[in-house]
């Protein structure tokens, strides 16, 4: 089965996957997968036997076979090259794994490519398997969040720089092997926290372990000014005298070994931390179209679950058309006519109120007969109370009356002028 540049299927019973890269010498590698294969000293003594052209190399499980030729010479020199690599498979017995990948199950009954492998598989689990991938991948699509992405980012950096940073205090040096860490706990970081796997991941997890090496040379420097100066200063102002005391080029001599080891660890694990949706999609693609039988027979391919389904067109609506037509509705005709109301006769003619009979006058009160008292005197009749009258109220007394008296007129003499009466010191007199 050819998918572009790869070709996988089985050669005399043996399966494998190729990829070719073509250009003015044509180079085609080829890789047997198998679970118990031949020595390492059958293989060095296979590969001095290998047609001319072809090369051959090995690693756990696996067999890989190199042919470098001209395009009128690839096809002779790739049989010739398949032929001597099963042959030497069949002579030291190679048992091939009869475990699916997926669900760790024996009794398969298909060939897929399956984590970069073509090995035996069930054709159901590829299929589920593939489904779900590529629905997870829809979801995360759609779901996915950049902000929580980038925070995993950079804690997942931090958490992988943590044995760096150990080595790096206790032994004072760094190697590039627990740089790697650095990178992949900065891409599962974003991943684990619902980022948007898409390029985003790739740009978020370098830029995330290039900061780490600013990270790792802050927390040496404070370690040296705890050890040194033996105080516990706060982090900003820890950061700040950093900046203060060490001038740019003592900066690069510091993080230039550092910061050269995370770029190697970013470039040895760029093939994973690249993987986003869309490749998640293509490789759900490429499992099921790899799917051959045993025997290196294509299978029908099942209804790509992971394609997706072409868009309905929507026809605009049409009118509505009247299923019948309405009349316009007819005056109501009255059944009968309403006589004006007659006046409503009274049933009996009532009769004036009588009226009220006064009551008879009360009879006179019978005396009771006499009793003797208790002094032995004359018999008391005994009668009723008279009622008593209530005294009326003293009026204020009337003010008598005055007598009237008549006006007095009394005339008064004419009195004399007087004499002007001489003063002393001929000042006036008053």
């Amino acid at each position: 089965t050819c998918m572009g540049p790869t070709l996988v299927g089985a050669w005399r019973g043996y399966p494998f996957m190729a990829t070719l890269r073509p250009g003015r010498v044509n180079v085609l590698n080829v890789s047997f997968t198998y679970l118990r294969g031949p020595a390492p000293k059958k293989l060095r003594q296979a590969r001095k036997t290998m047609p001319r052209g072809c090369a051959l190399s090995w690693a756990q499980n696996r067999v890989n076979l190199v042919c470098s030729a001209r395009d009128e010479q690839m096809e002779g020199l790739i049989e010739a090259g398949m032929d001597a690599v099963t042959g030497l498979l069949r002579s030291c017995s190679t048992v091939l794994s009869d475990t699916c990948p997926l669900c760790r199950r024996g009794s398969c009954d298909a060939l897929a490519l399956v984590n970069g492998g073509y090995v035996p598989a069930h054709q159901s689990c590829c299929e589920n398997h593939s489904h779900d991938a590529v629905a997870r991948a829809e979801v995360n699509s759609q779901q996915g969040n950049y902000v929580t992405g980038w925070l995993g980012a950079l804690l997942g950096g931090m958490v992988g720089a943590i044995p760096t940073i150990l080595l790096a205090i206790l032994a004072e040096r760094i190697t590039v092997w627990l740089c790697l860490l650095i990178p992949l706990a900065a891409y599962y970081g974003y991943k684990l926290l619902r980022g948007r796997m898409d390029r985003m991941a790739t740009v978020a997890t370098v830029v995330s372990s290039l900061f780490q090496v600013f990270v790792m040379e802050q927390v040496i420097f404070y370690t040296g000014i705890v050890s040194y100066l033996g105080i516990w200063p706060s982090v900003p102002a820890s950061v700040a005298y950093y900046f203060e005391v060490m001038d740019p080029g003592d900066m690069a001599a510091d993080m230039a070994m550092p910061l050269l080891f995370v770029i190697l660890g970013i470039a040895c694990v760029f093939g994973i931390i690249k993987r986003t949706n869309q490749t998640v999609t293509i490789d759900a693609g490429a499992m099921l179209d790899s799917m051959t039988d045993l025997n290196g027979a294509p299978l029908p391919r099942p209804e790509p679950a992971y394609a997706a389904q072409p868009a309905q067109t929507y026809q605009p609506v049409q009118p509505v058309q009247p299923t019948q037509t309405y009349q316009p509705a007819q005056p109501v005709q009255p059944t009968q006519t309403y006589q004006p109301a007659q006046p409503v006769q009274t049933a009996q003619t009532y009769q004036p109120v009588q009226p009220v009979q006064t009551a008879q006058p009360a009879q006179p009160v019978q005396l009771e007969r006499p009793s003797q008292t208790s002094w032995g005197g004359a018999p008391q009749w005994d009668r009723p109370a008279e009622p008593v009258s209530p005294e009326p109220e003293p009026s204020a007394p009337a003010a008598p009356d005055l007598p009237t008296v008549a006006p007095l007129d009394i005339k008064l003499p004419d009195l004399p002028d007087l004499p002007e009466t001489p003063t002393l010191g001929g000042g006036e007199q008053k």
